[in-house]
């Protein structure tokens, strides 16, 4: 089903195109040469802190960066005021920081900010206030506001393609991130189509191992998984897995991702047992690396339960859906598009193990839900209802079937 969506953005991809945390308090975004003479450099001790916040943003510790972040943007507004507009680049590293932990709500509110600051202070075609809209763009993605998301992505494409080219870094990465928009809302051929036209570009400019490369790889691989093309899928994803493997090591959460979406490929197959090895390795890693309610852990959580579901393993399926149901509350709340899809696959879960009660209300509950935070005919909405009625369809038929039997034992 739609909602239940096969995993395809990959960690520190296209999403958010982060500054170089290493430089950029020694570069921020400023207007004119003249306002960069006038500002000093950084002292000692803002380089010290720079540096320990990157040093922490390689090793995981996400935390530990946003606090030392918020630090030196405190200290820039101290010394030059809140509306300076070098303070953006930083502003903007600390979203990304905000995105990394799966705090997308707070990431998207900072975006906004940092966008309007942008087109106010520096105009709508300046780089950075470019390159706010795509990041923005992302977060809307990641949080189902896909079509805002478009509408974001088409105008930084249009621009930047007229000032930087149509094979510009963030032009082709603005292309990657349409299409993942476009594949959400349903649109496969159009995806496909610029997947396959921004892997030619990047595999032609960056080459074969280069992570924007490896990000389309999976994008494209994500497409030809949902239009039906699975072996199409399963050799892209096996050849990404090889590639993570080998420019990234094992355990990077691109790496981790790749061998995930493989094994899910699998599952689906018919090769339960090798998923379910995959994807408990999967999951134990996502847990250690990022937490047990960060949106990947989630994600690999309800790929394992699915896998377990397939197996015939039920009570260990719907155990484990229904902890990632109660952590994606925790997180979300209880109207956020990550809960309702999370609701959708125990659902479904509770009605292919033929326990069409819970499988009933508890679909009934997300459609009340969506009607009234997504409208009635918001296509996951849409969805959502029709999974409801195939639901309410199951249980009819089986109760009819139960009444004749019962009628007939009688007579007997």
């Amino acid at each position: 089903m739609g909602m239940c969506k096969f995993e395809s953005r990959q960690a520190d991809g296209y999403g958010f195109i982060v500054y170089e945390l290493r430089s950029m308090i020694s570069s921020p975004a400023l207007p004119s040469e003249d306002q960069d003479q006038a500002h000093e450099q950084p002292d000692e001790l803002e380089e010290s802190i720079a540096e320990a916040m990157a040093d922490a943003l390689d090793s995981g510790q996400y935390r530990k960066a946003e606090d030392l972040q918020r630090q030196l943007l405190e200290r820039r507004i101290l010394a030059y005021g809140e509306e300076d507009p070098g303070n953006l680049k930083l502003q903007t590293n600390l979203a990304s920081i905000l995105w990394r932990q799966g705090r997308w709500k707070e990431a998207e509110e900072a975006q906004r900010k940092i966008m309007d600051k942008g087109i106010r202070l520096l105009g709508k075609e300046h780089p950075d206030t470019i390159l706010s809209m795509n990041n923005l763009a992302s977060t809307l993605s990641d949080t189902g506001q896909f079509a805002e998301a478009v509408e974001l992505l088409e105008s930084v494409i249009q621009t930047n393609k007229r000032i930087n080219g149509p094979q510009n870094a963030l032009t082709v990465g603005a292309m990657n991130n349409l299409a993942f928009s476009l594949a959400s809302l349903g649109q496969l051929e159009k995806a496909e189509s610029l997947l396959e036209h921004v892997l030619e570009l990047n595999r032609h400019n960056l080459g074969e191992e280069h992570p924007d490369t490896l990000v389309t790889l999976s994008s494209l691989g994500s497409v030809y998984y949902k239009m039906g093309s699975i072996t199409k899928a399963q050799t892209l994803q096996e050849q990404l897995v090889q590639l993570t493997k080998r420019t990234l090591g094992e355990e990077h959460p691109n790496t981790i991702s790749a061998v995930s979406n493989l094994a899910m490929i699998w599952a689906n197959q018919g090769r339960v047992l090798e998923a379910i090895k995959i994807l408990e390795f999967v999951l134990q890693a996502r847990m250690r690396l990022l937490g047990s309610q960060h949106p990947n852990t989630l994600e690999a959580g309800t790929g394992l339960a699915r896998s377990y579901s397939l197996h015939g393993d039920l009570d260990a399926a719907e155990s484990l859906q229904t902890s990632v149901l109660e952590d994606t509350r925790a997180v979300y709340g209880d109207e956020h598009m990550s809960t309702f899809t999370a609701a959708c696959v125990l659902a479904s879960m509770f009605s292919d193990h033929g326990k069409y009660g819970k499988a009933e209300s508890t679909m009934s509950l997300v459609v009340k839900n969506m009607i009234r935070t997504r409208g009635p005919a918001d296509p996951r909405t849409l969805e959502a209802r029709e999974l409801l009625e195939k639901i309410v369809l199951k249980r009819t038929a089986v109760g009819s079937q139960r009444k004749e039997t019962l009628g007939q034992i009688a007579e007997g």
